[in-house]
């Protein structure tokens, strides 16, 4: 029995502290051992006088003053107060800026999440994205370059992630929830999960992407990708670059990249309380027509609902659209247009592409269907039914119910009432 201080420890216990601590020396040896390097690829390997730590346990006041000055992989606890630089971390990370270089495993908490890009100029990208995973939540925001991120993202203000290999996952902010790529560094980056945010939802990334989108003002997807599953927004819309308005911008400036939306399969819906449009028809319903819509795609293979505003479809609509205002198809495509001025086959789209077909009113686009509106349009050949108060048709091939019915190839070409030409 050993005495100190009137205090007395029997060597039974003094051999179990031994024994523990033993135990966590070689817990935190095998832990170390099975920690990625700490140097990403095609760095310079580091001095012995330098050489990277792990630690269970990190105190950080500014990268390099700390209990660790350089510690690389965190393999525990991390505390930054306010600023905290490591390679790696496994564990618990609470601060005020939490840094991570080269990766994220488990969950951090903070005024600001940061995981920088190690690329300096003239220097060859890393070839793997850092790896993000698990939960990461910020009073202000999260912001990761080329990361893999696979978990939870919460922020009170954003969420963002430039030159994203991929996020699956949910994210939640109150502002913004923005990922982007660069395809030849991040070729085939996605999202699928959930994005909710208070203004806007943008994802501009190079492969297909799906899940839920619901944002207060907008959610947008551009850069050549398919988004599969359903978008709501409230004010604006869903579509890319705030919808059409980039298309009158690009017909300007053909140098502009990543323009046009994605292709949608599922849903677009939006109550549409902003919507700016104009159409003009010089003469009598043969012009074009501009719009600044509410839903915007690429192709639609769903449906598009807005309540006060625009659908448009760039290309192929194959579903039904609804809309207290405008329904456009600007090519061909099958299924119903609902709505108070129901388009098919205005096609602007030679302003965007050189090669698309010309827009004349003879052009040759076809949509088999129905219109019901109170003005129905269509250009090239119609196949189906138009109901409302004027019927206009380039070729149809079916049947006009309304007040005026204009087939300009039909065998009659206006009629009340009733028109038909098969």
């Amino acid at each position: 029995m050993v005495h100190e201080h009137g205090k007395s420890v029997t060597r039974c216990e003094l051999a179990s502290i031994l024994r523990c601590l033993a135990v966590g020396l070689l817990l935190s040896t095998a832990v170390r051992a099975q920690m990625p390097a700490n140097n990403p690829p095609g760095a310079k390997p580091v001095t012995p006088q330098a050489e990277i730590r792990f630690t269970p346990v990190q105190i950080a006041f500014s990268p390099g003053l700390g209990l660790m000055p350089r510690a690389g992989t965190v393999g525990g606890l991390r505390l930054s107060m306010p600023w905290g630089r490591c390679d790696t971390l496994y564990g618990l990370d609470l601060g005020l800026y939490n840094e991570t270089r080269h990766g994220v495993n488990g969950f951090e908490l903070g005024l600001v999440n940061r995981m920088p890009d190690l690329v300096a100029p003239g220097q060859e990208a890393t070839p793997e994205p850092a790896p993000c995973r698990w939960v990461q939540a910020a009073v202000l925001a999260n912001w990761n370059n080329h990361v893999a991120m696979s978990g939870v993202q919460l922020a009170g203000l954003v969420n963002y992630n430039p030159e994203l290999a991929r996020c699956h996952g949910l994210q939640m902010a109150l502002l913004m929830n923005a990922n982007e790529t660069d395809a030849d560094r991040n070729e085939g980056a996605s999202f699928r999960g959930i994005q909710i945010a208070g203004l806007v939802n943008r994802n501009r990334l190079s492969g297909a992407s799906g899940g839920l989108q619901l944002a207060g003002l907008g959610n947008w997807n551009n850069g050549g990708t398919t988004f599969s599953g359903v978008q709501a927004a409230v004010i604006l819309g869903n579509g890319g670059y705030i919808s059409g308005l980039a298309q009158m911008m690009k017909s300007r400036d053909r140098t502009l990249d990543n323009v046009y939306p994605a292709s949608v399969r599922g849903a677009q819906i939006s109550v549409g309380a902003f919507a700016a449009f104009y159409v003009i028809f010089p003469p009598l319903f043969l012009a074009s027509a501009w719009v600044i819509p509410n839903n915007t795609a690429d192709n639609l293979d769903g449906l598009q609902a807005s309540g006060l505003g625009v659908n448009d479809v760039l290309n192929r609509c194959d579903g039904v659209q609804v809309a207290g205002l405008v329904n456009l198809v600007r090519h061909s495509g099958a299924g119903l247009q609902v709505g108070s001025l129901n388009m098919v086959g205005w096609n602007d789209r030679e302003a965007l592409d050189p090669n698309a077909p010309p827009p004349g009113f003879f052009g040759d686009f076809e949509f088999a269907g129905a219109q019901a509106g109170i003005v129905n349009l269509s250009r090239g050949r119609f196949a189906g039914v138009q109901i409302g108060i004027v019927n206009v048709s380039d070729r149809l091939c079916g049947v006009q119910i309304g007040v005026v019915n204009w087939i300009q190839q039909g065998p009659v070409r206006c009629l009340p009432l009733l028109n038909a030409a098969f």
